[in-house]
C-alpha cells in the first residue's frame, strides 16, 4: 500500500478529498444504504483516481531522470495500470475495495500510522534514487539483461500475487484495521489457502522489483528495509487479527505459515 504505491498514495488522497463533495450529492448517493456496491459513476471515479495516481508516478520520474524518454518509467506505468484494469475485468476485484484502499474507514492502529509514515518515505527514497542513478548520475545503474529481466518477471509476480489476493479478499485495506463497517469476515480461498498474508507476499516482490527494473542497484538500499518493515508490519497485523477478528485464530491454526510455506 508500499514502495511504488506508496508514492502515488499522497497524490490520490488529495485528489479523493477534491472529488467528495461532489460524490456527496452524486448519483451514486442515492442507492441504497446496505449496499456495499458503488454505482457506475462512483467506480469510474475511483479507477479514474488510481490511474491518474500512476500517471503521477511516471510525470515525477521523468524530471528525476532528466529525459522523458526514460523508458523504464512508461513501462511501470504499463504494468501498474494494466494490471488494475486486469483487476476489475477479468479478476472480478470488488469495486467497493477501490474505495476503502482510497479512504479506510476508522479503526486504523496507531503503529501502523507510523509504519505507513516510514514506509512512505523509504518508498519515495528508493523511487528517486533509482531515477537519479539510472538516468542522471550512474552510481550504480543496472546493464546486466537477465538482472532487469528478472526485476520484470518479480514485478508482474508481485503484481499477479497482489491482484489475486484483491480479487478473493474485498477487507484487502491499505491500513490494519479491522473493518466492522464493512462486515469484516475471515477470507480462506485463493492465496490465503496457502499463507495467511498473500498480499505482503506481493508487495515484497513488488518493492525490491522496482529498483531492478528502473535499472539501478542504489534504489535497494531503502527497498531492502522497506521489505524488512513489511515483514515486521505481517507479524503485527497477525497479531491484531487473532485477537480482534472472530475466527482468524482457527484460521491461523488451519493455514499455519504467514509468508513463506514451509518457513514463516
Amino acid at each position: 500500500h508500499f514502495f511504488a504505491l506508496s508514492l502515488s498514495h499522497t497524490t490520490k488522497a488529495v485528489l479523493v478529498k477534491s472529488l467528495a463533495l461532489r460524490e456527496r450529492f452524486s448519483e451514486n448517493r442515492k442507492v441504497n444504504p446496505m449496499s456495499t456496491k458503488p454505482s457506475k459513476p462512483a467506480t469510474t471515479s475511483r479507477l479514474f483516481l488510481e490511474v491518474l495516481g500512476y500517471t503521477c508516478l511516471v510525470l515525477g520520474a521523468l524530471p528525476l531522470a532528466g529525459r522523458l524518454t526514460y523508458g523504464p518509467a512508461w513501462v511501470l506505468w504499463a504494468a501498474f495500470v494494466g494490471w488494475l484494469v486486469l483487476g476489475l475485468t477479468v479478476f472480478g476485484v470488488d469495486p467497493s475495495l477501490l474505495e476503502e484502499r482510497l479512504r479506510p474507514g476508522p479503526g486504523t492502529k496507531a503503529w501502523d500510522k507510523v509504519l505507513i509514515g516510514v514506509s512512505v518515505t523509504l518508498g519515495t527514497a528508493s523511487f528517486v534514487l533509482s531515477c537519479l542513478d539510472a538516468g542522471r548520475f550512474h552510481w550504480a545503474e543496472v546493464h546486466s539483461f537477465p538482472v532487469v529481466a528478472a526485476g520484470h518477471l518479480f514485478l508482474h509476480v508481485g503484481l499477479g500475487i497482489v491482484t489475486w489476493g484483491m480479487a478473493v479478499n474485498k477487507f484487502f485495506s491499505t491500513l490494519v484495521r479491522i473493518q466492522t463497517d464493512r462486515g469484516h469476515r475471515v477470507v480462506t480461498s485463493g492465496p490465503y489457502r496457502v499463507v495467511r498474508h498473500p498480499g505482503y507476499v506481493g508487495f515484497i516482490l513488488l518493492g525490491l522489483s522496482l529498483p531492478l527494473v528502473l535499472r539501478s542497484y542504489v534504489g535497494l538500499l531503502p527497498a531492502i528495509p522497506s521489505a524488512a518493515l513489511l515483514v515486521l508490519r505481517t507479524a503485527w497485523e497477525d497479531e491484531t487479527l487473532q485477537s480482534e477478528l472472530p475466527g482468524y485464530s482457527e484460521y491461523a491454526h488451519s493455514v499455519p505459515y504467514r509468508l513463506i510455506p514451509g518457513l514463516w
